[in-house]
């Protein structure tokens, strides 16, 4: 797959909804799992984990994934549908499914209300 057909993937369904992604996810919870399958490494989680806030984390997240191509986006869709499914529907225009019965959900402390300011739960 040829680098602007990867740029097209994730400029169609990361890119149009950059602001939603954004505004909900805490990018922390992809870290584990992306860093497991290869599409992320640890100066990748330590250089986005340097900024100060949770948005500016979750952006510089989405310019590096940008530089991940095809399996990075399809690794990250499938993380977003299990934690975060309402976005995943807004982002994919499809249902999330369940996750694997062994798949352990990320459970944040302290992100209870998710994207309204300070509102910690």
């Amino acid at each position: 797959m040829s680098d602007d057909e990867e740029k097209d993937i994730f400029e169609e369904l990361i890119e149009r909804k950059r602001y939603k992604i954004v505004k909900y996810i805490n990018a922390q919870v992809f870290f584990d799992k992306l860093r497991e399958v290869k599409v992320l490494s640890m100066d990748d989680t330590q250089e986005i984990s340097s900024k100060p806030t949770r948005r500016q984390q979750a952006g510089y997240f989405l310019d590096i994934l940008q530089t991940k191509g095809d399996n990075g986006v399809k690794k990250f869709l499938e993380i977003l549908e299990w934690e975060y499914p309402h976005v995943f529907k807004d982002v994919t225009n499809k249902d999330a499914r369940e996750p694997p019965t062994d798949y352990l959900k990320h459970r944040e402390r302290g992100y209870k209300h998710m994207g309204r300011p300070g509102r910690w739960g």
